[in-house]
């Protein structure tokens, strides 16, 4: 009998970092000529190798999957930029579909990933045609209600800001 609680702690050990967690955070910046672009923002350790954009459908628990970056490459440090243009992001990432065209009118989630799917970076929930005129130290960021914490909007903060968020979420 006394085996029994060693092996339940032992067993439970392991579990109590699994599951898909936040692991860090996701928004939307502007360069100076205007090209708009994905940042992540991870918590040390471990680094996201892929962005994804998905697209919710009502009714159903699952979106669809519309896009996805891969990165071709280690990404040092703990943030990355991925540019939305094919062209400029080739160097880093490859992207699928080549050609990325968010359509006016349609909701997007997007968030950096790891290799087995336990933890994603915060989502990123925009429509393309209602982000608005950004300078090159800001970033879009989803607005969260405080009681669920479900997405409400979005909002323009600095990239200050924005990294002091990622602070308190990697803890």
């Amino acid at each position: 009998m006394r085996l029994l609680p060693v092996v339940l702690v032992v067993a439970v050990l392991p579990l109590a970092g699994c599951g898909a967690g936040t692991m860090g955070m996701t928004g939307l910046i502007t360069a100076a000529d205007g090209t708009r672009s994905l940042l992540i923002s991870w918590c040390g350790g471990e680094v996201p190798v892929g962005v994804g954009i998905d697209q919710p459908v009502a009714g159903q628990d699952l979106p669809r999957h519309v896009a996805r970056f891969d990165a071709v490459a280690d990404l040092p440090g703990s943030s990355a930029v991925v540019p939305l243009d094919q062209d400029v992001a080739a160097g880093t990432w490859k992207a699928d579909p080549g050609n990325l065209p968010l359509a006016d009118g349609v909701t997007y989630e997007v968030f950096g990933f790891n290799h087995d799917g336990t933890w994603y970076t915060e989502e990123l929930v925009f429509r393309i045609d209602e982000v608005p005129a950004m300078t090159t130290d800001q970033v879009l960021v989803t607005r969260r209600d405080p009681e669920t914490y479900e997405p409400n909007g979005t909002e323009l903060v600095t990239q200050d800001a924005f990294d002091d968020t990622v602070r308190e979420v990697c803890g």
